[in-house]
């Protein structure tokens, strides 16, 4: 019995003194082009940007793609060229609006392969006004758990029709998060016709200057943005689903998303 032990024992010293890295052979999948693009109704929000995503074991930044040509058209035959302003950042050469109710088409060449995404840009509800009122809970934002608020949204939600939103949330001209993965998104599913005094998920102290930016989103639009909160909210466990790109309105096999949307603004400052 003895003999067995120290055997034993020998053997989980050899396994110790063992060590060796093992470079796993993955078959790597070849790169794709990615772009993330956003135009809306507002002046100077277009652009584009587009890279390639990277091997299993980069780690580097994407590749930023450079020497694309972009363009986009409407439904009515406008078009508009885009010139590159860094190393794959495109802008308009000419600066446009969206208008609500057309219709656009983005092309991105790169290699002498085209890629094309279309989409509406629908209306969005108009923001009646903001408020404010004391919030109860821990803020990861503020040092204190006193004279903390939240904003609150009043705005009408029309019946006749599917809608989605983006929200955007800012502190001071600062845009703000609850977390650094948070998107806010929802569906006209998750609201009343009548929306009196919507909390904001990020806080404000007095004196503060808030303002909320609410975006237009297609279905598409929605899908993308709820597929990339399962994915940055995805814990990785052992038993959870395998990781997949979120879903992309563009053709040939490229990531990322055309958003097309309107917006809405307003300002509130919080006074006592």
């Amino acid at each position: 019995m003895k003999r067995l032990r120290y055997s034993l024992l020998i053997f989980m010293f050899i396994l110790l003194g063992c060590e060796e890295t093992i470079i796993l052979d993955i078959d790597q999948a070849p790169t794709r082009v990615v772009i993330e693009a956003v135009l809306t109704n507002r002046l100077k929000d277009q652009y584009v940007r587009v890279s390639r995503t990277a091997d299993f074991y980069s780690t580097g930044t994407p590749e930023k793609v450079s020497n694309a040509r972009v363009k986009v058209t409407s439904n009515d035959g406008e078009e508009f060229e885009y010139a590159q302003i860094s190393a794959g950042l495109y802008i308009p050469k000419i600066p446009f609006e969206g208008e609500i109710g057309k219709t656009y088409t983005l092309s991105v060449t790169v290699d002498n392969i085209v890629y094309t995404s279309t989409d509406e840009l629908l209306r969005v509800a108009p923001i009646d006004s903001l408020g404010y009122r004391p919030f109860q809970g821990f803020d990861p934002n503020q040092d204190t758990e006193e004279d903390v608020y939240e904003l609150l949204l009043y705005f009408k939600e029309p019946r006749e029709t599917k809608d989605y939103y983006l929200f955007k949330f800012y502190r001071n001209d600062s845009l703000v998060y609850n977390t650094p993965n948070d998107i806010y998104v929802t569906s006209d599913e998750a609201l009343a016709e009548s929306i009196n005094g919507f909390p904001s998920p990020v806080t404000y102290s007095l004196s503060d200057t808030a303002r909320l930016e609410m975006f237009s989103l297609s279905r598409y639009g929605y899908i993308y943005y709820t597929d990339l909160t399962n994915l940055l909210f995805s814990d990785g466990g052992l038993f959870g689903p395998v990781p997949a790109n979120p879903r992309s309105n563009f053709n040939n096999g490229a990531l990322g998303f055309f958003q097309v949307s309107a917006v809405t603004t307003s300002t509130y400052i919080l006074k006592e």
